[in-house]
């Protein structure tokens, strides 16, 4: 199960990092598509499944929700860095 986590936090990160927010609505479905089909395959329980497919949907969003930050703050060193902030208030 914890694979499962960290896995979703992983597609979550690399979404935040390069995807809009509408992307969530059909990684979510296909999230929780492969979550049921792992657990049928696996044998789970049904109440095991939905805790883990609850989890995995967690994961995939804090992970979105930490790729977002990852990515603005990258942008705002190299904004930095490169001198783009000085130069945009310039032409403000």
């Amino acid at each position: 199960m914890a694979l499962i986590f960290g896995v979703c936090a992983a597609i979550g990160m690399v979404l935040g990092w390069r995807s809009k927010v509408l992307v969530l609505v059909p990684s979510t479905f296909l999230v929780a598509c492969g979550v049921a089909v792992i657990g049928a395959a696996v044998g789970w329980k049904v109440l095991l499944i939905v805790g883990v497919l609850l989890g995995a949907v967690v994961a995939l969003q804090i992970g979105y929700l930490l790729g977002i930050a990852a990515c603005a703050a990258t942008r705002s060193v190299f904004r930095r860095e490169h001198g783009q902030i000085a130069a945009a208030r310039v032409v403000s």
